[in-house]
């Protein structure tokens, strides 16, 4: 099981075998697990600043936790994942004829990826970092660019994921970010792990509709309904 510490707003995991309790306090605060993917642009723009890639994203989370903290009630972000690529040309990255990042087919690949991956899969959400300019080929040419993406049905789906544009080392896309963790349908409850700072243990509990919604979408949303902050 997971072993939670509370480092402020962002849950840090440590993944060990211990005896399960049976005490459950009365108030858990609400936690999102996240799995966090830089790509080649983005890996290179840390490396090019002398960045530490999981220091940086442990800073960028706990932003991301500083916003949903206000929310009522107060959602905590647990980062049980990072992962850098070498590879520009990576499995869960889709690319248009003129170089940039086609957002619609980044998310088809980027699920598949997490479909695949054992250590993804633990995850409620998957988080893609990028540098390239991430357009909606979709759309009326020319195709606009994009801040980031997300299907409407967000941490509550199965294999659910988020692309989001953030320039290495200046957290532009935190913003954005938490906006692609706010679609959730209206009708949506999610069951997510929550962190006893009285006791040592993991304990289920639901997301109420909504919670972090804070740009609502109507009507009922669709495999195909994504979520886009231009």
């Amino acid at each position: 099981m997971a072993l939670y510490y509370d480092a402020g707003m962002l849950i840090l995991y440590i993944w060990c075998w211990t005896i399960a309790v049976d005490a459950r306090p009365q108030s858990i605060p609400l936690a999102v697990e996240v799995y966090v993917i830089s790509d080649y642009s983005h890996t290179k723009g840390l490396q090019m600043l002398s960045l530490n890639p999981i220091e940086y994203v442990e800073t960028y989370m706990y932003k991301v936790s500083l916003d949903l903290k206000q929310l009522q009630p107060p959602v905590q972000v647990a980062l049980v994942g990072y992962n850098t690529t070498s590879q520009e040309n990576a499995e869960y990255i889709s690319f248009t004829k003129a170089g940039y990042l086609d957002a619609d087919g980044t998310v088809l690949k980027l699920r598949q990826y997490a479909g695949n991956s054992t250590s993804v899969q633990q995850s409620d959400l998957v988080i893609l970092l990028t540098e390239s300019r991430i357009v909606d080929v979709s759309a009326n040419v020319p195709a606009p660019e994009m801040l980031g993406i997300a299907p409407f049905e967000g941490i509550c789906s199965t294999y659910s994921v988020a692309v989001v544009r953030d320039m290495a080392g200046w957290y532009s896309g935190v913003h954005s970010t938490v906006h692609e963790m706010g679609h959730l349908s209206e009708a949506a409850t999610c069951l997510r792990y929550a962190a006893s700072k009285t006791a040592i243990g993991v304990y289920p509990q639901r997301i109420p509709s909504s919670t972090l919604e804070k740009h609502r979408r109507h009507g009922k949303p669709s495999n195909h309904d994504v979520g886009k902050a231009f």
